[in-house]
């Protein structure tokens, strides 16, 4: 569980929430369908084994989840993509809320230290979000990087 109302933590908790969300779309299961679904980390992959003959668990579909995350990062920094867009959005998004029980509070200025903490987790160069070896290494993608593949 983590305080809604602060920032800390959330780079973290976003990291864990796409890998799982990225496994589940990488089977054609609906995030929204397993949100709040007890033992959906073990039921999904125990179905995919019984259905493929692969053995898939837990910790190998957050991997799988993990490698997309790296796959799409590759590509986008290919195409050009900079890291300063992370949190290119409006202010309706990221600005002072007008009204209800968050008026006054803003997303915005807690962005930067989000973004370090999931680069972080992620294994991400923090000035240019490219991953690093090891990261790429861990997720089996060795020897892919931005340019030369």
């Amino acid at each position: 569980a983590v305080d809604p109302d602060s920032p800390e933590d959330k780079g973290r908790q976003s990291y864990l929430s796409q890998m799982k969300k990225l496994w589940e779309d990488c089977t054609g299961c609906c995030w929204f369908a397993c949100w709040q679904l007890p033992d959906a980390l073990v039921f999904a992959p125990q179905a995919v084994s019984e259905a493929t003959g692969f053995q898939v668990n837990r910790e190998s579909a957050l991997l799988l989840g993990e490698r997309m995350v790296h796959r799409q990062r590759l590509i986008s920094l290919y195409l050009g993509y900079k890291p300063e867009s992370d949190f290119f959005m409006s202010d309706r998004v990221s600005g002072a809320v007008p009204s209800g029980p968050a008026k006054g509070r803003a997303l915005a200025p807690h962005f930067a230290g989000m973004r370090k903490e999931y680069y972080d987790c992620l294994g991400w160069d923090t000035e240019t979000g490219a991953p690093s070896d090891e990261a790429l290494e861990k997720v089996g993608l060795s020897g892919y990087r931005v340019g030369r593949n």
